[in-house]
């Protein structure tokens, strides 16, 4: 049984028309060397087989959760995983994307080491088949805990894009407590 030190993560993947991608997200997120998550599958009125796809990892795995919803955008998707998650931390996945094995194991240790809200790590971009044609690396940013304001003067650097995607983080579930994504967007 896991104990206080394997705190729960709960990962949420806004699903919508990405039946071609889909298996290799989940199965990268269940493949983790963390085991101790939640994964909250959200079909956002998805047209395509992607709700039986999300319903059959379901039956497959108990860590997996689905919620079926009317087609609202990844903003709503994403504030219904927020609504049900269960997890002390939090972690977005965007259901085209696969990640890492240990991606949530060594963000935990990170936010557990520094007692940080937020770990942050790299990110590549890969092609369909998985060849690598670019990636996002702060170097000098590694293993460093930043202030509000050293964290507003990262935002303003020429590579600042790095730290305003969603879904190379981890985050202590309480940030969430009063802040929400914009409704009805779906980018």
């Amino acid at each position: 049984m896991l104990t206080e030190t394997h705190p729960l993560i709960s990962i949420i993947v806004p699903v919508y028309k990405v039946e071609k991608y889909l298996g290799k997200c989940v199965k990268s997120i269940l493949s983790q060397t963390y085991k101790n998550l939640e994964v909250i599958l959200i079909d956002d009125g998805s047209p395509d087989s992607c709700p039986d796809i999300c319903d059959n990892y379901a039956c497959q795995d108990t860590r997996v959760k689905v919620i079926h919803k009317n087609n609202s955008g990844v903003s709503d998707a994403r504030n219904e995983g927020l609504n049900v998650a269960k997890g002390e931390y939090i972690g977005f996945v965007d259901s085209d994307d696969w990640i890492d094995p240990k991606m949530y194991e060594i963000l935990l240790k990170e936010i557990s080491y520094t007692n940080a809200d937020i770990a942050i790590c790299d990110y590549a971009l890969c092609k369909d088949d998985g060849l690598i044609y670019g990636k996002a690396m702060v170097p000098e940013l590694k293993n460093r805990c930043l202030s509000k304001e050293e964290l507003v003067y990262e935002l303003l650097q020429p590579y600042g894009g790095f730290f305003t995607v969603i879904w190379n983080k981890l985050y202590r579930k309480s940030i969430f407590d009063k802040i929400r994504f914009p409704s009805g967007k779906h980018v």
